[in-house]
């Protein structure tokens, strides 16, 4: 098998304009909107905004919202013995499939497993 002929991308071919071309190499800064003469795949018209726009990236990556609450679990009720379970999908006592609720934590008064729909249901009329 022979060599390839050419680089398989080759920047001074795809982004040269034509000779006497109207075509421009002028593009815009991603960070400032500045006018610049784009060398290549050039995105950035100095290392200082490439610099701004690798920070912006990292901090974007780290405020990501989490998955999952840190404090909350799913919360099963075994349709048996109506026990619940903190992130346990099976009774231990039944061995049945217990059925989801709903989100939720321990109570910090009583440590009985609250779910959030439970909070948000409105009292029985006295």
């Amino acid at each position: 098998m022979s060599a390839p002929a050419g680089p398989w991308r080759d920047d001074a071919e795809t982004t040269v304009a034509p000779p006497g071309s109207s075509w421009s190499l002028r593009g815009s800064c991603a960070v400032c909107g500045t006018a610049f003469a784009q060398q290549g795949r050039g995105t950035y018209c100095s290392s200082a905004c490439r610099q701004v726009a690798y920070r912006w990236r990292r901090s974007a990556a780290r405020r990501a919202v989490p998955t999952q609450h840190p404090l909350l679990a799913v919360i099963y009720e075994c349709p048996d013995c109506e026990q619940r379970y903190l992130g346990h999908r099976r009774c231990p006592d039944c061995n049945l499939f217990c059925r989801r609720v709903d989100i939720g934590g321990a109570c910090p008064s009583c440590d009985e497993l609250v779910a959030l729909t439970d909070l948000a249901q409105p009292a029985p009329p006295p």
